[in-house]
């Protein structure tokens, strides 16, 4: 035995992965110190090789909590944790996005089968799940596209070595459902919105989420890229400018975005360049700010009675009144700017007269949410 005090008594180092190991840092730093007590406690070049693989392997694996666990003793649950970590980091973590929709279908598997052996995991198991998806009245095609996240959930465990891949080609196997073939219902194509609705809304939206439709009805893009936009973006070295989006919906696949912009589109858009570049060019804040601006121009109340400007920041300040929950954000996304037009749409198209209060907060939700 070496004279450490029976510190190091295997010719093996018993280190767990999982205990003390973060970035590639302290890989380096780990493997310095286990050289030193390699030098002086004999422990072999081979244990050292073997510890430095493990410790490779386990950063590769981002380190993943199912690090080190066999398939036969995984379950299902335990791959829900390690996509949703994925799916975070490659997907925008907005419950709007497909970021939401895989939380969605996520819930229903850890609800009905959390705890089962993911290799125990099925046909059967599979078509129980899109069976709960047909009772709520749910659409065929969003049911299909919810069963496709399901398979890819199961392909990313069997790439990362969690379960065989014979098991997610199994689940791929499984016939989708077809038209006039099952009870699910069946939508139709989503049209442009007509004009005149366009028209009808654009005098109850805000004056920066107005310059955004007016802007996207012009160039024809899409919602979530008009929220993106910066002026550092902006090539204006001809008539017709350029955007170039650094981020949009098919960067993943390595392909690029460039926006035309005409002489119209323009014109909206020359009054939010005058900012920082870096900066975006449709921002909530800002919009907020003049929507207060307004209605302080519209106030028939004198300045000596009622509230003032400021009064009631000096008074959150004092502590007087609560802070505001919810401070307006530095750029909209497609929900935000979704949801902005939803409450115009409302204002333009209010609900029918005699709704019960359960009714019309269902339509609202239902606008608004969607």
């Amino acid at each position: 035995m070496p004279e450490n005090g029976g510190l190091y008594h295997c010719t093996r180092p018993q280190l767990s992965p999982t205990q003390g190991i973060g970035t590639s840092d302290r890989h380096s730093e780990q493997s310095r110190l286990f050289s030193w007590h390699a030098r002086h406690t004999g422990i072999s070049q081979e244990s050292h090789r073997k510890y430095n693989r493990l410790l490779a392997e386990y950063l590769a694996s981002d380190e993943s909590p199912t690090f080190g666990v066999t398939p036969d003793q995984l379950v299902v649950n335990e791959i829900l944790l390690g996509f949703l970590r994925y799916a975070k980091q490659h997907f925008n973590a907005n419950k709007n996005t497909e970021y939401g929709h895989y939380l969605r279908i996520m819930k229903k598997l850890k609800r009905l089968y959390g705890d089962m052996p993911a290799l125990s995991f099925g046909s059967v198991q599979f078509k129980a799940i899109r069976q709960t998806l047909l009772e709520p009245d749910l659409a065929r095609k969003y049911i299909n596209a919810s069963m496709k996240r399901v398979i890819r959930i199961f392909r990313w465990a069997s790439g990362e070595g969690l379960i065989p891949s014979t098991l997610p080609a199994t689940l791929a196997d499984i016939e989708p459902l077809r038209i006039g073939r099952t009870q699910a219902r069946e939508t139709e194509a989503i049209k442009p919105v007509a004009d005149e609705v366009v028209d009808a809304t654009l005098p109850f939206l805000p004056l920066v989420v107005r310059s955004m439709v007016e802007f996207q009805r012009l160039v024809g893009c899409r919602p979530g890229e008009v929220c993106l936009i910066k002026p550092s973006m902006i090539d204006r070295s001809s008539d017709v400018w350029e955007i170039r989006l650094d981020k949009h919906k098919g960067t993943w696949r390595g392909k690029s975005r460039t926006i035309y912009v005409g002489r119209r589109a323009q014109e909206v858009l020359l009054s939010y360049l005058l900012r920082n570049e870096a900066e975006h060019c449709f921002r909530p804040w800002e919009s907020e700010k003049k929507r207060r601006e307004a209605e302080h121009e519209a106030r028939v109340t004198p300045m000596n009675q009622d509230n003032k400007p400021g009064s009631k920041r000096r008074k959150r300040r004092a502590g007087l009144l609560p802070p505001v929950k919810r401070k307006p954000g530095q750029f909209y996304d497609a929900g935000s700017y979704g949801k902005a037009i939803a409450r115009a749409c409302l204002k333009a198209f209010p609900p029918p007269e005699g709704l019960t209060n359960k009714l019309l907060r269902e339509f609202t939700s239902l606008l608004i949410v969607g």
